[in-house]
């Protein structure tokens, strides 16, 4: 560093020797450190919230809280200091004092000592010492004189510590953020998906639909969890993994397949449940681009079982007749799916 070569060569100029150490003042840290402590709270509070709500935007927060610390540890070391900024340079017969913009001015042990309130002082000046690093080290070497060296054991473990926590962060929080800007998101959850029969973005980290099958495909009628599953690695995991899903299915309803109705149920209140056969338009996309790949209607079951026993009405609805729909089964879903599924 130049700091420290030009204390060196004032301290071996004026006959002091070798120089042993570097004390260099900083800015007065409790300004950052309540900044971090009041930062803490909200920081933690809104990134609980948004991993309760399944949010992958707690990673900003983190993040975003870890920068306030960097950045404050920064303005703290290297940020402008009151009164300037000032070096001890302790060398083995003596110290040097580096004010920049100033000459360095070289003592001997004998010329200088520790007056009250930790001021250096010596025949033609003095100086306070402020905050520096290893202060009581500084201390001890002036009212001693001889140097301490620094202590390498605590430094490497702070600054491995420092290194293995910024690492951490960053892998847990930027690396994530920086592959879902470059490349698209990927899905954690079955339920993500759906937002592609919504008019949501395609997940650009979920699989291609390529190569040989079998290809992973959920059938969503909205939000929520999927109709229709089918080409998962394992027909028994619930819920499915997301990140195997390759084509999305989005069904919505587009009338009844016959005019009849299939069944009425009438209830005590006068309510009256009329029940008709579905029929569905699915589009089929790529969850990874959300580019259209198949387009067909499907028919809900033809049948439905005896009346429900009770059923929810709507307050005021009382007396009402209500429309229902049946939905598709399994085997109409994989009639159509499974040449898809099979594909490649």
């Amino acid at each position: 560093m130049v700091t420290n070569r030009v204390l060196a060569e004032h301290a071996e100029a004026a006959g002091l020797g070798r120089l042993v150490r570097v004390h260099r003042t900083f800015r007065e840290p409790v300004a950052g450190a309540m900044l971090g402590v009041l930062g803490l709270v909200p920081a933690g509070i809104a990134a609980f919230y948004l991993v309760l709500n399944d949010s992958t935007a707690w990673r900003w927060v983190v993040l975003g809280y870890a920068a306030l610390l960097w950045a404050t540890a920064a303005w703290t070391w290297w940020g402008p200091v009151p009164g300037g900024r000032c070096w001890f340079g302790a060398a083995e017969r003596g110290l040097v004092v580096w004010v920049p913009g100033a000459e360095p001015e070289a003592l001997r042990w004998e010329q200088v000592e520790v007056a009250e309130g930790l001021r250096l002082v010596w025949d033609t000046g003095s100086r306070p010492i402020g905050r520096v690093w290893a202060r009581d080290e500084l201390v001890r070497t002036v009212r001693s004189g001889r140097p301490y060296p620094p202590r390498r054991t605590p430094r490497l473990a702070a600054g491995a510590l420092a290194v293995a926590l910024s690492g951490l962060v960053v892998w847990f929080t930027a690396v994530p953020l920086a592959l879902e800007l470059a490349f698209g998101e990927r899905p954690r959850e079955i339920t993500d998906l759906a937002r592609l029969c919504t008019g949501g973005e395609a997940f650009g980290q979920a699989p291609a639909y390529s190569g040989p099958g079998p290809h992973a495909v959920a059938v969503y009628e909205g939000s929520g969890f999927p109709d229709y599953l089918q080409g998962f690695t394992s027909a028994e995991a619930w819920p499915p993994p997301a990140d195997e899903v390759q084509l999305v299915g989005c069904s919505r309803l587009i009338g009844q397949a016959a005019p009849a109705a299939i069944r009425s149920c009438e209830y005590e209140d006068g309510s009256t449940r009329v029940t008709y056969q579905g029929r569905y338009a699915v589009t089929v996309v790529e969850a990874r681009t959300g580019r259209p790949v198949a387009e067909f209607t499907v028919d809900g079951a033809p049948t439905v079982d005896d009346c429900q026993l009770t059923i929810v009405v709507p307050s005021g609805n009382r007396g009402v007749k209500h429309t229902s729909y049946t939905t598709p089964d399994d085997a109409a879903f994989a009639a159509h799916l499974t040449p898809l599924v099979d594909a490649g």
